[in-house]
This record gives C-alpha cells, structure tokens and sequence, in this order.
C-alpha cells in the first residue's frame, strides 16, 4: 500500500512539474526617464484586440447586431481625451454604435440625444 501512494505522489508531482511553466519576471524601472520631464507627453492606451471585441457587440443605442451595410462602431467617448487638444479618450472608453447612429449623433449631438 505504501508503494502504491509513493507511486502516485511521485507521479503527480511529476506532472505538475511538466504542466508548470517559468513565470515571466516583470523589472519595473524606479526612475523612469518621464519622472524627469517637466511636461511628460501623456499616453493613451490602444489596443485593436478591445476594439475589436468592442465591434462585436450590439448597438448600445439600439441593440441590433451590425451587418455588411451598417456595421457597429466603437464610438469613443466624447470629452474624456484627459484635456489634450484634439486628442481621443482610452479605448476602454468606447462603447458600440451603428454607423448610422455614430454619424447622426457627430453630425448633430443636441438633436440625436433628443
């Protein structure tokens, strides 16, 4: 019977050893080269993969699905481009429109809203 566990132990020790993998070490540089600018350009965080799963959603205005001749958009967030001139908000500020919607709402904001 001991065998029989000492067996198994080793096996699944064995096991878990082959399915680990070596973690990725993140460094984290303490003083980055930004803490020394005066006016450090601000960045914004992109990403097509979000974008992506962001047209793939429904309509939040109307809740269809996009299709060939309307397609959703990611419509990002009007007012939120952290105060830099012309700049655009983050993509996790997006949200999904009908291009028909997105371009009635840019064309007149105050009527679209009503």
């Amino acid at each position: 019977m001991a065998f029989k566990v000492f067996v198994l132990v080793f096996l699944a020790a064995d096991i878990v050893e082959r399915l680990t993998k070596p973690v990725n070490k993140l460094v984290v540089d303490a003083e980055p080269p930004v803490m020394f600018m005066a006016r450090p350009k601000a960045s914004t965080w992109k990403s097509g993969a979000y974008l992506k799963f962001v047209r793939s959603l429904p309509c939040c205005v109307t809740g269809r699905k996009g299709c060939d001749l309307d397609p959703v958009v990611a419509h990002h967030l009007i007012g939120h481009g952290e105060g830099k001139m012309g700049g655009k908000a983050h993509e996790l500020l997006t949200m999904p429109m009908l291009a028909s919607e997105h371009q009635m709402f840019h064309h007149d904001p105050k009527v679209w809203d009503q």
